[in-house]
């Protein structure tokens, strides 16, 4: 690399004048081999043992009882069936944890608070504008997404407090769905902004 260095300035000034081909010729040949020096200096394919994991491998070692792809589309159709407040009790493990920032609450508590918050009917035009699932390597159960929810304020919808008519744009909020072997949700976390410099 350091014969890279030395040779490289100087044969590019030399390539621009007219200089004589075999020189020319010469000068390259030292370049490419300054480069191919440098080039097995670094391996092509470097191994970082443990910080950077084979998620492939790791799912396949790991398998849960319902593959990848489709615990993602549960996952999905959840999350929908939730914005859209179609909460069905059959799709929720006995165990069901919410668990947000401040607060967990178990199934019975968690359906018998989203009966009073009708998020639909205060924000009408409601995005969630969910998007990269995918199953965690090390919990194969377990689904993450981001939400970046945006929506007018138009409505009262339950909330305790009159329409401001205002335009929510939320930063990217990372969440994740646990799911038991029967395809239930046993837990939903979430409720932390990622990155607090975007949105509202």
């Amino acid at each position: 690399s350091a014969c890279l260095r030395l040779l490289w300035p100087w044969s590019v000034e030399v390539l621009r004048q007219r200089s004589a081909p075999m020189l020319r010729l010469l000068l390259l040949a030292g370049v490419a081999a300054g480069v191919a020096g440098f080039s097995a200096v670094v391996p092509s394919k470097t191994k970082w043992g443990g910080d950077f994991l084979d998620e492939k491998a790791l799912l396949e070692q790991n398998a849960f009882a319902i593959g990848p792809d489709q615990l993602i589309e549960l996952a999905k159709k959840w999350a929908l069936d939730a914005k859209l407040q179609r909460h069905d009790p059959a799709t929720l493990a006995e165990d069901f944890q919410f668990n947000f920032r401040y607060i967990t609450l178990s199934k019975d508590r968690y359906l018998d608070a989203v009966k009073n918050f009708d998020l639909p009917g205060a924000f009408p035009d409601a995005e969630g504008r969910l998007y990269g699932f995918f199953v965690d390597p090390l919990e194969t159960d377990r689904v993450w997404f981001i939400g970046r929810f945006k929506g007018t304020h138009t409505a009262k919808g339950g909330l305790p407090f009159e329409p401001t008519g205002k335009l929510v744009e939320l930063g990217p909020q990372m969440n994740s769905l646990r799911f038991n072997e029967k395809g239930q949700v046993k837990e939903f976390t979430g409720g932390d902004i990622v990155d607090r410099n975007v949105g509202d």
